[in-house]
């Protein structure tokens, strides 16, 4: 079994969503280090608030919900913005938490990765919401849902995802070079400690055979 991180280090390199904001690590007296960035910069989860008006924050869940125990991962080149429902294949039935593996992605550090992503759109969580009855997290690859260049299926879907009950949580910005398609043994999700947050940055641990 092999023990892998599916999350970007953060870094003063990294971008973030439309390059509007920027992650900025200083050290300062006794080599002591400082961060100032948005909390939904790098590889990061989307709660309820963020789509939902007085929807469930970082501070109404237990760890507990943050561990799948039948996670999959599909890669994908998809044709448009957004990944279609009938670009699906072969998807367990049983899966709880489903990752998207976009193929051929720019660069990490690249503008290109900011400002020209794939992305979920509303028919695509709709129909996950409807075929998937044990799903409780999406992830992807990309630095958002919302693909930059269209953005307005990308709001939709998160409104989709997490407003729905129960809710679909939302994993952006997720580093999957090291894994191929097929079942994970299981991925625990560790969201920074936050309260009361909208969004948190997360450390994704997959277990694998």
């Amino acid at each position: 079994m092999s023990i892998i991180c599916l999350s970007h280090v953060l870094s003063n390199n990294l971008s973030c969503y439309n390059n509007e904001y920027n992650i900025n690590i200083q050290r300062y007296k006794n080599n002591e280090s400082q961060i100032n960035m948005p909390l939904h910069c790098g590889t990061h989860i989307d709660f309820p608030l963020h789509a939902v008006p007085k929807g469930k924050t970082s501070s109404d869940y237990n760890i507990s919900e943050f561990v799948f125990y039948h996670p999959y991962i599909m890669e994908i080149s998809p044709k448009g913005a957004y990944i279609q429902p009938q670009e699906l294949h072969d998807i367990p039935t049983d899966v709880d938490f489903l990752i998207f593996k976009v193929l051929n992605v720019p660069e990490r550090s690249s503008n290109e990765y900011a400002l020209n992503n794939k992305g979920i759109g509303v028919e695509l969580a709709k129909y996950l919401r409807l075929i998937f009855k044990n799903i409780r997290g999406v992830g992807i690859n990309t630095i958002s849902i919302n693909a930059y260049p269209d953005k307005g299926p990308g709001r939709m879907a998160h409104k989709e995802l997490l407003g729905s009950k129960p809710e679909i949580l939302i994993i952006e910005d997720m580093k999957l070079d090291a894994l191929k398609e097929g079942k994970l043994k299981r991925v625990i999700v560790s969201p920074l400690p936050v309260e009361n947050a909208d969004g948190v940055p997360v450390t994704v641990i997959a277990e694998v055979e």
